[in-house]
């Protein structure tokens, strides 16, 4: 039995072929990644992938797109121009499919790491029952929460931007010049460290020296040159970053653990690691001492939506959880 896995976000899609054996494994056929600019549609993506394997026939896939899923039959990507059409799929390629949020993906995917795919900002009190809830910037903003074998994507990442403290305030009034409405994912995404470090470079009086439209460059900027723009802009994102994760831990009591998912968080993690994270997500007072019981880590793994397509995948052709291999 073939399963195909795909997990599609605003900048690039990872996809892959696995094979199901009758003893339950997972055996992998094929993989590769690509970057959405270079494609018209998520069809035309999908026919040069399949190219590579015109005898193998897939009896399931399981696509985890970076936006609402509208109806089960239909998604638009929120941060693409794409639409993908269950039907559209099914009678262009001849499987069966099943169209999930990414962050779902992400969810059913924790179920499935290493413990060399996590690595913990705070062990807190872990209860084996307890609410998971996943968190992660990159292209926007994803969100999930996990009750037992439940999972509830959602759309937190566009909840609307509390500023902490003055130049938060400050930040939010200067964005509120060019947006109607400012959420999260206007500051905790990749365009967001841009629009914190376009806030930052008005009152900075030195040369810049680097690209400040690049999320890339800053924070490449910040983490091996050390640039005091690049380093302010990051070090003000993770302190969002930060109040962010304990709002969402106060909404849910996440005691099964606080995951922080995306592209962004594995690339600054030698910051994250530093108090800084912490000091913003445990303030919030009175209930300080409830969030340092809740573990948080961060997940290292850039293929967990693409191992939590498998899993559900999986859970529907056969049943249960496979094993890895």
């Amino acid at each position: 039995m073939t399963i195909l896995g795909a997990d599609i976000g605003g900048t690039k899609v990872l996809l892959q072929l696995r094979h199901i054996t009758h003893q339950q494994r997972w055996e992998t056929i094929g993989k590769a990644h690509y970057y959405c600019q270079a494609f018209n549609s998520f069809y035309e993506l999908l026919a040069k992938f399949l190219q590579q394997y015109p005898t193998i026939h897939i009896d399931h896939a399981c696509l985890a797109i970076a936006g609402p899923i509208q109806t089960q039959q239909t998604a638009k990507l929120t941060n693409l121009p794409w639409q993908i059409d269950k039907q559209i799929l099914q009678q262009q390629f001849q499987f069966r499919a099943t169209l999930i949020n990414d962050f779902t993906a992400v969810a059913y995917g924790i179920s499935v790491l290493q413990q060399q795919d996590l690595v913990w900002l705070q062990t807190g009190k872990p209860q084996d029952q307890g609410v998971k809830a996943v968190l992660g910037a990159g292209t926007g903003l994803g969100q999930a929460l996990i009750f037992g074998n439940y999972v509830q994507a959602t759309e937190g990442g566009h909840t609307n931007f509390a500023p902490t403290n003055a130049k938060q305030i400050a930040l939010l009034n200067y964005l509120k010049t060019n947006h109607k409405r400012v959420s999260y994912e206007k500051l905790l995404s990749g365009q967001g460290l841009v629009n914190i470090t376009q806030f930052l470079a008005k009152s900075y009086q030195a040369s810049i020296g680097f690209d400040i439209t690049q999320a890339e460059q800053i924070s490449q900027q910040a983490l091996e040159q050390q640039h005091p723009l690049a380093l302010k802009a990051l070090k003000l994102f993770i302190q969002i970053y930060g109040a962010k994760a304990g709002d969402l831990a106060l909404n849910c009591l996440p005691t099964g653990g606080l995951y922080l998912a995306g592209g962004i968080a594995p690339k600054i993690l030698p910051l994250l690691q530093q108090p800084l994270f912490l000091e913003n997500f445990l303030d919030k007072a009175p209930m300080q001492h409830l969030l340092a019981q809740i573990p948080v880590a961060v997940i290292t793994n850039p293929e967990v939506g693409l191992l939590g397509t498998m899993v559900y995948s999986h859970s529907i052709v056969a049943g249960g959880l496979p094993e890895i291999s």
